[in-house]
């Protein structure tokens, strides 16, 4: 069991588990940050730009999205190319999104924002889906 930052404790799934450290291994061994991790856990500006210019050259930005988790874990720092304040992505110069992955869940507004967590590009069918909700909201009249 874990303890997450609002008090509440999970329970880990043993090959999540398992899955989880094969992921770490990856990270620790291809990353560009293997050397310095203490730059990306800061909110000091200057710092931002510089861990940004690291992660925005890796191979492993999505894998270290994954072992981060920075929505579920409300993480404040660089990970996967993205400042992320409170586990929110916060836009600054010089990220750049990855490419979207396709899921079970792309073609509805829960496929977007799965692609917004993950520091991804919105998919066309993801979209469409966002758009077609907001235009469904503005013509349900108001009480």
């Amino acid at each position: 069991m874990r303890v997450n930052p609002a008090g509440r404790a999970t329970r880990l799934n043993p090959a999540m588990t398992h899955e989880r450290s094969r992921l770490e291994a990856k990270l620790y061994e291809n990353a560009n940050c293997h050397d310095d991790f203490v730059l990306f856990e800061t909110q000091e500006f200057y710092l931002v730009k510089r861990a940004l210019e690291v992660c925005n050259g890796c191979s492993v930005r999505r894998e270290c999205i994954e072992v981060i988790s920075p929505y579920q874990t409300f993480f404040d720092g660089v990970a996967g190319g993205f400042l992320w304040k409170e586990g929110r992505r916060v836009n600054v110069e010089g990220q750049i999104l990855l490419e979207p992955q396709q899921r079970n869940e792309c073609g509805t507004p829960y496929g977007y924002e799965k692609h917004r967590r993950s520091g991804e590009k919105a998919c066309n069918d993801c979209l469409v889906a966002v758009r077609e909700q907001k235009a469904r909201n503005r013509s349900i009249p108001k009480v």
